[in-house]
């Protein structure tokens, strides 16, 4: 493909002096809140919940609402913390999210101004968007955390947000993708003088090596998230007043793409009160990686070799064994409703394209804008040692500012399982043998146990 630049950049002013100092701050910069975020993530996945909400919780303070990292850290911060039983601390911790994601839909130009800057930094600086399943996963825990502390009115208000972001996914979501595609054209204007050939055998290789892990995963049908159906069916069904021909639909979404679970099954056509909902989230969805790539460029007959970094998804690994249910002395059979590899993967694959052009026009600007300094510096009479000095100058900051954008909600489970029961007598259940005890209050239970490296965080919510 043929671009060109645009006539408005000065490399001059952009590249020379500050170059070195840049690089320096850029690093120091981008290592803040992600190595926060990461720290959190990690320490989480080992199934030290504790000491993630710690590290996230630091993090998190440090955030103001237009933060770049917002969006995910809020998300972190929430779902660690209901994963602790902080259940006030999370629905605290969802509204910020909540904020910060709409914040982002109405602040577009504020959006684009500083993706336009971070072109020549680190797209670690880019403000995060979240995905179409963060979105709606962010909005349908926000419920939970709501039921969880009594406010039943606001957990199905923040249901029906989640049912209106999954309509309106698949059009927010390319609307976003475009955008983010169109960071190529932005990055390479008009500029008759300098002739622009980014050679594509290279870039089509790379990113049939980045879709080899997605494309293993089977996507759900139009970007559905069939846990948050789940949620909405038990939500919608129970307390005062339950809303139950919505919460059957629910439940029978959830259903389209789990037809052979019998319990599902059962919670769509059985009482929606008088029974213990049991939910079992286990290990831990996707992270990013890094794969750097060295790709040729043709700059005025010139081929300059320049570094990019494209994010990888790298799935975790299951749990040993599927946690055990016992309710009433018997054995439960929790059966699986929702694969979030599949989800991350199909987001991951749709927004590739997207991702490509960002990451190239970004990584090949600078080439451009570092061929062009030394050049002036040639016309200019410069002697051949300040060019040198430029070239390694501008070449350090290229190969460190190559970074991948690996921000993403990482502490969702890999895998959700989903039994229905009468309440037991007994007033508990057990999970890999650890006793739950049901809440006293509403008619309806839900139980929400999170197995993460063999270890298991339960709770109770009365509905």
């Amino acid at each position: 493909m043929k671009t060109t630049p645009s006539q408005s950049i000065d490399p001059l002013k952009i590249m020379a002096g500050p170059v070195m100092a840049a690089t320096v701050t850029m690093l120091f910069s981008a290592c803040g809140t992600s190595a926060g975020l990461k720290s959190a993530q990690a320490q989480y996945r080992a199934g030290n919940v504790k000491g993630a909400l710690s590290t996230i919780r630091s993090t998190a303070a440090k955030q103001k609402e237009d933060g770049k990292d917002a969006p995910v850290i809020r998300l972190e911060h929430a779902s660690i913390a209901l994963t602790a039983g902080e259940v006030k601390e999370a629905a605290d911790a969802f509204r910020l999210a909540d904020q910060a994601i709409e914040y982002r839909d109405q602040k577009p130009v504020v959006q684009l101004g500083r993706e336009a800057s971070a072109m020549l930094t680190n797209l670690n600086s880019m403000p995060y968007n979240t995905s179409p399943a963060e979105r709606v996963m962010g909005a349908s825990l926000m419920a939970v955390s709501f039921a969880a502390n009594g406010e039943l009115d606001k957990a199905r208000s923040a249901i029906k947000l989640a049912k209106n972001r999954q309509k309106d996914n698949f059009e927010k979501f390319g609307a976003q993708i475009e955008r983010e595609r169109n960071s190529m054209k932005q990055a390479f204007e008009s500029n008759p003088r300098l002739r622009i050939d980014l050679k594509p055998q290279k870039v089509d290789e790379t990113v049939r090596q980045l879709n080899d892990t997605a494309s293993q995963f089977q996507p759900y049908a139009n970007f559905s998230v069939p846990y948050a159906e789940l949620l909405a069916g038990i939500v919608l069904g129970a307390g005062p007043n339950p809303d139950t021909g919505r919460s059957r639909e629910s439940f029978a979404h959830a259903m389209a793409v789990n037809p052979s679970n019998s319990q599902l099954k059962k919670a769509a056509s059985g009482s929606v009160s008088g029974v213990t909902h049991v939910i079992i989230e286990e290990g831990a969805a996707p992270s990013l990686g890094a794969l750097r790539v060295d790709l040729p460029l043709v700059i005025n007959g010139n081929i300059v070799m320049f570094s990019a970094a494209f994010p990888t998804l790298q799935p975790s690994a299951p749990e040993r064994a599927e946690a055990s249910v016992r309710a009433g002395g018997q054995n439960v059979k929790a059966e699986s409703v929702c694969d979030f590899d599949r989800i991350v993967a199909a987001e991951y694959k749709r927004k590739m394209p997207a991702t490509v052009a960002r990451t190239v026009a970004a990584s090949a600007l600078k080439s451009v804008i570092s061929y062009v300094g030394q050049e002036a510096l040639k016309k200019n009479g410069k002697d051949d040692g300040a060019a040198r000095l430029f070239a390694l100058a501008s070449g350090i900051y290229n190969v460190a500012s190559a970074q991948a954008d690996e921000r993403i909600w990482a502490t969702l489970p890999k895998t959700v399982r989903y039994a229905v029961i009468p309440t037991p007598s007994s007033g508990e259940v057990e999970v890999n043998g650890q006793k739950v005890k049901l809440a006293k209050d509403g008619s309806t239970k839900l139980v929400i146990a999170r197995c993460v490296n063999g270890s298991v965080n339960a709770q109770s919510i009365g509905l």
